[in-house]
C-alpha cells in the first residue's frame, strides 16, 4: 500500500507541475478544504510535497445544512491542519445568506454557494499573497460535469468541462478517480467527512453520480475515457475557433446594460462564431441568464433578407433587436423591467410567483402543486425534481392533446389574458429529458384555465 501512496503523491506533484507550479516552491499555495475525501487527500499529498510554511488552508461553512454537520466539517478541517502544523482559517457565511443570494441571482442553492465561496477564496488569495489556489475537483467530478452540461444544453463551447487551470485556480486531482482518492486515505488510516446532501438524488449531479455513471460503467467498458477524449478534442477545436472569435469581438460595443455588434460583421460570421456572439452580447447585458438554444438559433438566422420580419425578440428581461444596422442586446426599458421570473425547484418548498405562492410536494405519482395555500391543488404526473417554474419566453411551445406543438403565448392570449399580464402566468418546465419540455401552464394564477400535459413522458 505504501507503494500506492508514493505513486499517488508523485502523480500529484507531476500534476502540480503541469498546472504551472515550479519546484522548489517558495511561494504561498492556498487550498480550499471542505473535509470531504477529495480535499483531505489533496491536502495530505500537498503536505508531503511542499514545505508546510507555504501551505494556507481555507474552509468555508456555508450554513445550508444543520449546524451540527456544517460546524463539524469546519472543526474537522481546522483540527486536521492544527495537528499537522498547517495554517487554517474558517470562514462563516451567515445562515440564510446563501438562500438570499440564490434568489438575487435567479439560480439554485449550489450555484449561489459556489458564487459566495469563490468570493471568499479571492479575498483569501489576496490576504496571503498566494501564487496558486488548489481545489479538489477530481476525474469523477469532470465526468459528472460533462454529462450535466450535455443534458442541460450548456452554452459552454469548450466542451472540456472543468479546466485544470483558470487564472490562479489549479486542480491537480483532475486526472485522479474518486476510488484512488479513497484508497490513498485508507492506506494511511485517514478519515474524512461525508456530506449527506451528496445522496439527495433530487439534484441532477447526485442523480448522475448515483445512477448514470454506474449504469454506463456496467454497460460500456471504457466509456469514461471516450467522453474525456472527446471533450479534449472539442476543447482543441474551441481554442482554434476562439482565435477568430476574438477578432469579431473588436466590432462589439458595450456598457453594463447594453451591447451591440455591426450587423454586417454578424451576418458574415460562420455559425460557430454567431452563436458565441449572441451568448456574448446577452452575457454583457445580464449575467447568470439561462438562454434557451432555440432563441439563440433564431437570432443566428437573422440576415439582411429577413431581418425586417424578425427584428426583435424578448426574454428574461432582455431584448435582442436590430437597430441602425446593429445587432443589439439591451435591458427591457419599460414598466415591466422586472416582469420575468425563473426558479429552479430542487426540493419540496414554497415558491414565490407574481400572484402569490406555489407550494410543491413530491409524491409517488409526481409533483403536487398547491396555489395560495389551498386555492387550487393539482398534480403533474411523472414530474420530479429538479424542474423550472418560470414566465413565458418567445418561441415557447407545449404539447396539445392532439400531439401537436402549440404556441404558449397564443394559448395565454386565447385565455383573455392581456399582453402586459402574460408574464405573470407560471410555466412548469421539466429538466429530465434532452428536450426539457414545458409540461404545464398555470392560468389559474390569474383566474383562468390551466393547460397540463398528461402524457408528456411518452
Amino acid at each position: 500500500m505504501m507503494d500506492f501512496v508514493r505513486r499517488f503523491e508523485e502523480n500529484i506533484e507531476r500534476e502540480l507541475g503541469n498546472c504551472g507550479v515550479a519546484f522548489p516552491i517558495k511561494k504561498n499555495i492556498a487550498l480550499g478544504v471542505s473535509g470531504g475525501a477529495d480535499s483531505i487527500a489533496l491536502l495530505t499529498a500537498v503536505m508531503h510535497i511542499i514545505e508546510k510554511q507555504y501551505i494556507k488552508v481555507i474552509t468555508v461553512n456555508h450554513n445550508i445544512r444543520p449546524e451540527v454537520e456544517t460546524a463539524g466539517d469546519a472543526k474537522y478541517v481546522f483540527d486536521y491542519c492544527a495537528k499537522n502544523g498547517v495554517l487554517c482559517e474558517i470562514h462563516e457565511i451567515s445562515r440564510g445568506c446563501v438562500e438570499e443570494c440564490s434568489k438575487e441571482r435567479n439560480g439554485g442553492i449550489e450555484e449561489a454557494a459556489r458564487f459566495l465561496r469563490y468570493e471568499v477564496f479571492e479575498a483569501f488569495i489576496e490576504k496571503h499573497d498566494c501564487a496558486f489556489f488548489c481545489t479538489a475537483h477530481n476525474r469523477n467530478d469532470q465526468l459528472e460535469t460533462l454529462l450535466m452540461r450535455f443534458l442541460q444544453g450548456s452554452a459552454d463551447f469548450s466542451g472540456a468541462g472543468i479546466k485544470s487551470v483558470r487564472g490562479k485556480y489549479i486542480r491537480p486531482l483532475l486526472n485522479t478517480s474518486r476510488n484512488e482518492i479513497e484508497e490513498y486515505l485508507k492506506a494511511q488510516n485517514i478519515s474524512w467527512r461525508t456530506d449527506k446532501t451528496n445522496f439527495d438524488e433530487s439534484m441532477l449531479r447526485n442523480r448522475i453520480r448515483a445512477s448514470v455513471l454506474p449504469l454506463f460503467s456496467s454497460l460500456f467498458a471504457g466509456w469514461d475515457n471516450a467522453v474525456l477524449s472527446g471533450a479534449k478534442k472539442q476543447y482543441d477545436d474551441a481554442v482554434f475557433i476562439d482565435r477568430y472569435f476574438n477578432e469579431y469581438l473588436q466590432s462589439v460595443k458595450s456598457t453594463d446594460k447594453y451591447a451591440s455588434i455591426d450587423m454586417n460583421s454578424f451576418i458574415s460570421a460562420p455559425n460557430a462564431i454567431k452563436r458565441r456572439l449572441v451568448y456574448y452580447l446577452i452575457d454583457k447585458v445580464k449575467t447568470n441568464c439561462r438562454v434557451p438554444y432555440k432563441i439563440v438559433e433564431s437570432i443566428c438566422k437573422w440576415t439582411g433578407e429577413n431581418r425586417v420580419k424578425n427584428d426583435k425578440i424578448e426574454f428574461a428581461g432582455i431584448t435582442v433587436f436590430i437597430w441602425n444596422n446593429f445587432l443589439c442586446a439591451d435591458i427591457i426599458r419599460n414598466n415591466f423591467d422586472d416582469c420575468v421570473f425563473i426558479k429552479v425547484v430542487e426540493k419540496d418548498e414554497i415558491v414565490s410567483i407574481p400572484t402569490g405562492e406555489l407550494k410543491t410536494e413530491k409524491t409517488e405519482n409526481g409533483i403536487v402543486f398547491c396555489l395560495n395555500n389551498g386555492e387550487k391543488e393539482f398534480c403533474i404526473k411523472g414530474l420530479t425534481y429538479p424542474f423550472l417554474i418560470r414566465s413565458v419566453q418567445p418561441l415557447d411551445k407545449i404539447l396539445s392533446a392532439q400531439k401537436a406543438m402549440r404556441d404558449v403565448s397564443k394559448i395565454i392570449a386565447n385565455c383573455a389574458i392581456k399582453e402586459a399580464e402574460k408574464w405573470k402566468v407560471p410555466l412548469v418546465q421539466e429538466l429530465q429529458s434532452v428536450e426539457q419540455k414545458i409540461v404545464a401552464i398555470f392560468g389559474c394564477a390569474l383566474g383562468k384555465s390551466d393547460w397540463i400535459v398528461k402524457d408528456w413522458e411518452s
